[in-house]
């Protein structure tokens, strides 16, 4: 169950763990940590502040009461602009339904999952199958499961086009070009690069562009960062029209993420 690390600390390795569902907990740096991958499904969930899941396809944004499920096997980094505690459940591929997700995805944590992941955090490894956290642990994966697909992911295009495109919004979220302006730099007519980003994300080329501009704006604001300030930095030039807008794809408003950042942060 056990390896070494490269400063020679023995360090707890998920992947064989004796049960087929285990829970890990553990305090990170801000920044983008190494990419790295599992063999087991990996469902993560941070406490407070907002966390961002990296992998070659997509990023998957994760505020408060968000978790993002990771299928074993998929390389991913995971980022914050706050130290922040992660918790993870690792779950053997057959110890969950048929149900569970094929790839990376946001879903919802309800109140008593949130609670069943706290109490495993404190479990004692010898702890048996029999324990009623253990037992209860099980239930996790079909609680968030109906809860999956809250608009917080951004799959990323194959197309080399408009791969370009996407990673040009990536750097410069507040890009005020109009698209047929962005389709000419890119070398493709707007039908073919919104039929690109159509078949190969699920979104329209504007959709894709308000998630990202959305998605960013809920890292800066999980920063510290003011409503006015994220709202400028992602290109909306009135305040009330990004609340709007914010409000209507996280179902929440973006003051409630400064205060839970705000908490994170003097915890």
């Amino acid at each position: 169950m056990a390896s070494c690390s490269a400063a020679g600390r023995t360090v707890f390795d998920p992947d064989r763990a004796p049960h087929a569902l285990t829970v890990l907990g553990e305090w990170l740096d801000a920044g983008k940590g190494v990419p790295h991958r599992h063999r087991r499904h990996q469902l993560l969930y941070a406490d407070a502040g907002v966390v961002t899941v990296l992998t070659a396809d997509g990023r998957w944004v994760c505020p408060p009461e968000r978790a993002v499920w990771v299928p074993g096997g998929t390389e991913h980094a995971v980022q914050a602009a706050r130290p922040f505690r992660l918790c993870t459940l690792y779950a053997e591929p057959d110890a969950l339904a048929d149900e569970a997700p094929a790839g990376c995805a946001v879903v919802g944590v309800p109140a008593v999952a949130r609670e069943i992941l706290r109490a495993a955090l404190a479990l004692s490894p010898s702890a048996g199958s029999e324990h009623p956290v253990r037992r209860a642990l099980a239930l996790v994966p079909a609680l968030v499961q109906p809860l999956v697909d809250l608009s917080l992911g951004l799959p990323l295009p194959t197309d080399r086009r408009a791969r370009g495109v996407a990673e040009r919004w990536l750097r410069t979220p507040d890009d005020p070009d109009p698209l047929a302006s962005v389709a000419r730099d890119a070398g493709a007519s707007l039908r073919t690069l919104e039929r690109c980003f159509l078949a190969e994300t699920g979104l329209g080329l504007a959709q894709w562009r308000t998630r990202l501009r959305l998605a960013v704006a809920l890292e800066r604001l999980g920063a510290g960062t003011s409503v006015t300030e994220a709202a400028h930095a992602v290109g909306y030039d009135s305040v009330a029209a990004f609340s709007r807008a914010f409000r209507q794809a996280h179902g929440f408003a973006p003051s409630r993420v400064g205060r839970g950042a705000a908490a994170s942060a003097s915890a």
